[in-house]
């Protein structure tokens, strides 16, 4: 959480709904962990992490009685992603390949030091391709 509060790109650009960004970040990243467990990809322990640290900030953000349109937004980001994941994979389209790596990039930069990115958009672009 600590990356959160001291990255200088993520503190620029705060999204204006918090709550809503995190909530659709965990979604993203639980599609992302399904699909890199499917593939053996190394990467999923960071994948794992980075999840757990967004499921911790959504739910400190989460207000009382909000939890279950919270669950929604993140269930409805699921869904985008693995079809985003699934598209490029098993089509090899470009633009699904970019929007599932850009997507997932935007999500680390919130919650990862800038020197940790690197594994975030390299191997998911090599794997997508």
């Amino acid at each position: 959480m600590a990356a959160l509060l001291t990255a200088p790109t993520a503190k620029a650009d705060m999204p204006d709904d918090p709550l809503t960004f995190f909530a659709n970040c965990a979604g993203r990243l639980s599609a992302e962990l399904s699909f890199r467990w499917l593939f053996s990809d190394p990467s999923a322990d960071q994948v794992e992490a980075m999840r757990q640290t967004t499921l911790d900030i959504v739910a400190a953000l989460t207000p009382p009685g909000e939890a279950r349109t919270v669950l929604n937004r993140r269930i409805e980001a699921h869904a985008a992603h693995s079809a985003l994941l699934t598209r490029a994979h098993f089509t090899g389209d470009a633009w699904a390949s970019d929007h599932a790596a850009r997507s997932l990039m935007r999500c680390a930069r919130y919650v990862l030091d800038p020197g940790d990115l690197a594994w975030v958009d390299a191997p998911l672009r090599a794997r997508l391709r």
